[in-house]
């Protein structure tokens, strides 16, 4: 960690944040699945600087695919503010004003200009309050007098201002090296009333955190004509649904287990229909081990007679059995129609409503589903192009879920 000091006194500490990843849940993959999400958290210990220089780790592009980024920071700042009248003929009543802002500047390339990433700017006013006659400047100098001068804080200017941004480009993040941050703390005070006559200086501390995110994809062949996979907890089982349109005989589906959505491990086999050119449905069920963690993964690969491979989209799986059931729709944005999939199986009676920011039910229907953890939803109203809420109400079991979704 390097650091750069200037005139400007302030001592950054940066600290763990709870952002939620979902602001990048559009950031979707082949097949609708959510993009995976890797983290760096960066933390700078106690410094005077004025501008920190701070480096995360680039995104292999070996991994897989990088589909989206997310930057998020808190920082809080606590200023203490210095006045004094310099002039030797006359006191004043003083109003002053102490500004604070924190920028915070992506890597230099990414984009036309550089990015400003995040950006606060907070002020605080002090006064009146009269300050003295400066006796100091005089010739021969007198005595100071302590009422020429006046301390005002510690005052907190900037309090856990989270900010977030997206760069407009993912090129100066692809590759092995490291990418390069700053943060740079500005700020004084001047006088609102009360003459041109007088000296002022700040000294800050602040505190924050500063958090990266990559949401990147798998670099392999999707299947594309695996439609429907579904992975849903059901009892001490995880069942796995999916469709294969036009099937071909010869073929080898392998159900591939992972706790990290990286690392994949054959669990089973299933062999293709012995009827070409259908729409074969295939199902199986994964025992759930006792140590498993609270997440898991799933996807399918589709080995052919020639042992070239195929995927399906990653599922993942919520085990908590303490936790209601969690929900996801996609595509996201949606044109036509949108689908729910819920990471448990459903059983009971569901009223499903598209509703706009302003409160109106603009869609509203029935469903009863039994044995599965989706429902498709046909935009039969053809709404207009925005943001809504997608409200799905359990009536059997007195649940809901809700979720946002933008039509195009």
């Amino acid at each position: 960690m390097k650091h750069i000091y200037s005139s400007l006194f302030a001592l950054v500490i940066l600290f763990s944040i709870s952002v939620p990843l979902r602001v990048h849940s559009q950031c979707l993959c082949s097949g609708g699945s959510p993009a995976t999400p890797i983290t760096y958290l960066d933390t700078v210990l106690p410094t005077q600087a004025s501008t920190t220089i701070f480096t995360f780790p680039q995104f292999d592009p070996s991994i897989g695919t990088l589909s989206c980024i997310s930057f998020n920071d808190t920082i809080s700042v606590v200023v203490t503010t210095a006045a004094r009248n310099t002039d030797t003929t006359n006191g004043h009543n003083y109003i002053f004003q102490t500004t604070i802002t924190d920028a915070v500047n992506g890597p230099s390339n990414s984009g036309p200009m550089n990015w400003l990433a995040t950006f606060g700017v907070a002020n605080q006013s002090y006064g009146p309050t009269y300050l003295d006659t400066d006796k100091i400047d005089l010739h021969p100098p007198q005595p100071r007098l302590p009422d020429d001068s006046t301390t005002f804080g510690p005052d907190t200017l900037l309090n856990h201002v989270v900010g977030a941004g997206t760069p407009p480009s993912i090129t100066p993040f692809l590759g092995t090296g490291t990418v390069n941050f700053s943060t740079n703390l500005t700020g004084g005070a001047t006088a609102l009333l009360g003459g041109v006559n007088y000296v002022t200086g700040i000294k800050s501390n602040s505190w924050g955190a500063f958090r990266l995110t990559y949401y990147w994809c798998p670099a392999i062949l999707l299947a594309e004509n695996i439609i429907n996979f579904t992975a849903a907890k059901n009892g001490g089982f995880v069942q796995l649904q999916w469709i294969t349109e036009n099937e071909q005989t010869g073929f080898t589906y392998e159900i591939e287990y992972s706790t990290n959505s990286s690392t994949y491990t054959p669990v089973g086999f299933l062999q293709s229909s012995q009827t070409p050119d259908v729409n074969a449905k295939y199902q199986y069920q994964y025992a759930i081990n006792s140590n498993a963690p609270e997440k898991i993964y799933f996807r399918v690969k589709r080995i052919g007679l020639d042992g070239k491979a195929t995927y399906t989209a990653i599922k993942s799986v919520n085990l908590n059995g303490n936790a209601a059931a969690g929900m996801q729709v996609y595509p996201n944005p949606a044109r036509g129609s949108v689908i729910f999939e819920f990471d448990q199986i459903q059983n009971g009676n569901f009223c499903i409503q598209l509703v706009n920011t302003a409160g109106q039910i603009i869609q509203q229907n029935a469903v009863t589903i039994l044995g599965t953890n989706q429902i498709r939803l046909n935009l039969t109203s053809n709404p207009a192009h925005g943001l809504y809420y997608l409200y799905a109400k359990d009536l059997t079991h007195n649940q809901q879920y809700i979720t946002k979704v933008l039509v195009n």
